[in-house]
């Protein structure tokens, strides 16, 4: 059953002064208990995936009026459509990353530094949505800051983060890096320290995201659906509050803004932009072992090259079938901008 159980979620305020939550979610005894959770609800919403591409595909819709005679597309058939689609459009999106942060390009924003703000605005795409996106006012304070950002400062932080990945893939062996399980094995506790980062301006959010279109094998995206995912992966039947006795009694994948003047109840929910790159990586690559032996089931062969397209996949599916629930969380009628 896809309709999970209702409970409270990690409080922002709870988040900034105490962190106690923050020190019991990387805790082996947790991420035991959570991956317990993972499997226990992985093959629904992989079903789900196969059930939702099926619905929605103008040609099994014809086959059904035609006839039933007419052979439906096997799950192998729609997951490898599926998949062939997400890689296609994946990399139309790459691409334009990829030329954004390319050394020269890099180089020549140095001899032009007061260009670069602009630059990223038109060149980079999710600053772009997010500079575009004037109708969603949860993005108007991102917006100021990041005009009163130096624009020095920006290219500095964005040089940090691509030579963070240069180096990082100039030891990377994906041999040894398919064998990684826990956090610490990643070794990306570096990438949220403050070189990487401006607060509320450049967050894990525009991190995780520019350096997934860059390196999809190695970097998750972490955006807001895939939060969500997790939210409502993890949300099933066992009430996730009898289960990891957080203090606040709550989730640690989305977080409720309970900052803003309101009555108890009626907050914003947001997904945690908080939440550790690290530990969000090692639940990712679990995730992609699943897709794998689930594929394997059905012949299906996976590129590793874009191990985290699929998880990307699959987890943005649970947010699509949890879309309401999210907008009613959220307070918004589209549930793929936000907070990074």
């Amino acid at each position: 059953m896809l309709v999970g159980v209702e409970r409270k979620n990690m409080y922002k305020s709870e988040a900034i002064k105490s962190k106690k939550e923050f020190s019991l979610i990387d805790k082996p005894e947790h991420i035991a208990k959570l991956t317990q959770l993972l499997e226990k609800n992985f093959e629904a919403y992989f079903n789900s995936l196969i059930n939702n591409y099926r619905s929605n595909d103008s040609l099994e819709k014809l086959k059904k009026q035609w006839g039933k005679n007419i052979a439906l597309k096997t799950d192998a058939e729609c997951i490898r459509e599926i998949f062939a689609y997400r890689i296609d459009e994946f990399e139309k999106e790459a691409e334009k990353y990829r030329e954004a942060f390319a050394q020269d390009n890099l180089e020549d924003c140095r001899h032009d530094e007061n260009g670069f703000k602009d630059y990223l605005i038109k060149r980079c795409p999710v600053i772009t949505k997010s500079w575009g996106a004037k109708n969603v006012k949860e993005l108007d304070e991102w917006r100021k800051l990041f005009t009163m950002t130096p624009t020095v400062v920006l290219l500095d932080t964005f040089e940090n983060l691509i030579n963070f990945t240069a180096d990082y893939l100039e030891s990377y062996d994906e041999t040894e890096y398919g064998k990684y399980l826990n956090t610490d094995d990643f070794n990306f506790n570096e990438i949220e320290e403050d070189e990487y980062s401006i607060r509320g301006v450049i967050g894990m959010g525009i991190k995780a995201i520019t350096i997934y279109y860059l390196y999809p094998h190695i970097f998750p995206k972490r955006g807001k659906l895939d939060l969500f995912g997790m939210y409502f992966l993890t949300n099933q039947n066992e009430p996730y509050i009898n289960l990891f006795h957080f203090p606040t009694k709550t989730s640690e994948f989305i977080m409720i803004n309970d900052e803003t003047n309101g009555k108890e109840g009626t907050y914003k929910a947001d997904q945690n932009y908080w939440y550790p790159y690290g530990l969000f990586t090692s639940y990712a690559m679990k995730l992609y072992r699943m897709i794998v032996e689930q594929c394997k089931k059905m012949n299906v062969a996976l590129d590793p090259h874009y191990r985290y397209v699929y998880v990307d996949t699959y987890l943005e599916n649970i947010s699509k079938h949890h879309s309401e629930d999210i907008k009613t969380l959220t307070k918004s009628s589209d549930i793929t901008h936000g907070k990074h």
